[in-house]
């Protein structure tokens, strides 16, 4: 809130200008979703869950625009269609007469709060959070100017993300015409079962350990690593601070891991693959992870990588992947696999070749990524004048914002609805 307020602008809360609502009749029954029908929704970043057939308990903002806002993490959407939403860890947000709920809604999006997950936050803080309130026709012209120009940077920003997909198809592109031979290619190439190319010593092929094999309550602060999902994700070995006893360690020791190992995740983000450095820390894979140790007479990992991340033997995991709620590759999968054996120069020179395409991309990516962040900063800029009342001029012609609220206040006492609750 600006330290001096504009001409006609007064301080309030948002609970003087928002009314609330529990959304407990609007909670969709199934979760099974659908392709069309009603919406459901969720504040956070995903919004929209997907859709449901059910005819009770919509809200229909195509009337009355709201925002819905989750009591947790204090995230907003503003809405303007009929929905349903997915849990009661929300409220459900009205404006109050002549209040734009669009204002409203554009001034959330400056407040941000270290949020507790345990601690519902818009009774016991966000409702009390003073905010600077202009006059109506000032709000609307806020709201216009602000649409106006996010409206171009948006257009920016689509362009950006369009550039970002196109990099994406260009790596893989590049993948697949390194695994066609046609980067480099000298001789006749064979495939083979990863059985092959992987060394000639026990455990070169290992899945992690059962679940019930690395509970939590054996985890320790310092000792041998445990290596999961998130390091590969992240394409950080060195990311991550679980640790087992060496007790524990000699127990898994067939799932130990050493430099220049693979690591290949089993679950849900399927077959992102990570090779391990030099200087990795001792410790085993967890039940998620799947080690393999190559054959470095016959396999490099640079390129067991590329074509392991290559869309062609994705499409063929896939394919094979099989689980009830989320894609899983296993050993059996794995095992079925085609893998090309170029000999090692042709592996050398093709890695070489994908990595100078590739490092041409990176820079494309960074410049496009840095974009996007500026667009955001912009946008956070805009924001900012808008609401210290730089954005647009003032008109002293306007209903000062002071009149408004008292004119609020004296409704709500001739009709008294108190907080909306169902």
């Amino acid at each position: 809130m600006p330290n001096k307020l504009p001409l006609n602008w007064c301080e309030c809360k948002f609970e003087d200008v928002l009314d609330y609502e529990q959304p407990t009749k609007y909670i969709v029954e199934n979760t099974d979703y659908q392709d069309h029908g009603t919406a459901v929704l969720t504040a956070g970043k995903s919004f929209i869950l997907g859709y449901t057939n059910e005819k009770e308990g919509i809200f229909d903002a195509s009337k009355e625009p709201v925002i819905i806002f989750d009591d947790f993490t204090t995230a907003s959407k503003i809405v303007k269609f009929p929905f349903k939403v997915k849990s009661s860890a929300m409220k459900i947000l009205h404006p109050k007469t002549n209040i734009n709920i669009d204002y409203i809604y554009y001034l959330m999006q400056t407040i941000h709060y270290e949020n507790d997950t345990h601690k519902r936050y818009w009774i016991s803080e966000y409702a009390k959070q003073f905010i600077a309130l202009p006059p109506l026709r000032e709000q609307e012209r806020i709201v216009e100017k602000i649409e106006a120009l996010f409206a171009d940077i948006d257009e920016g920003m689509e362009n950006l993300k369009t550039a970002q997909a196109q990099i994406k198809q260009y790596r893989q592109s590049v993948l697949k015409s390194a695994f066609e031979g046609k980067l480099y290619k000298t001789t006749e190439w064979k495939e083979v079962d990863i059985t092959k190319i992987i060394a000639k010593e026990k455990n070169a092929l290992k899945a992690g350990p059962f679940g019930s094999a690395l509970k939590k309550e054996i985890y320790v602060e310092k000792g041998y690593k445990i290596y999961g999902q998130e390091q590969v994700i992240a394409q950080d070995p060195f990311y991550g601070d679980y640790y087992i006893d060496k007790n524990k360690y000699e127990q898994l020791i067939s799932c130990k891991i050493k430099p220049h190992d693979i690591l290949i995740s089993l679950v849900g983000t399927i077959g992102k693959v990570l090779i391990l450095p030099n200087n990795i820390e001792e410790g085993i894979i967890n039940p998620r992870l799947l080690k393999v140790t190559l054959d470095f007479d016959q396999y490099l990992p640079e390129f067991f990588k590329f074509y392991f991340e290559s869309q062609y033997l994705r499409s063929l995991f896939k394919m094979k992947a099989h689980g009830a709620t989320m894609d899983v590759l296993n050993l059996s999968i794995l095992k079925e696999l085609p893998f090309p054996l170029p000999t090692l120069p042709e592996q050398k020179r093709i890695v070489e070749e994908i990595e100078k395409r590739f490092a041409v991309a990176d820079k494309l990516e960074k410049a496009v990524n840095e974009g996007l962040e500026k667009a955001d900063k912009l946008k956070q800029s805009i924001l900012k004048k808008a609401f210290e009342g730089k954005l647009v001029a003032q008109n002293p012609n306007d209903e000062p914002a002071s009149i408004l609220l008292a004119r609020i206040k004296k409704e709500n006492q001739s009709h008294p609805k108190g907080k909306k609750k169902c």
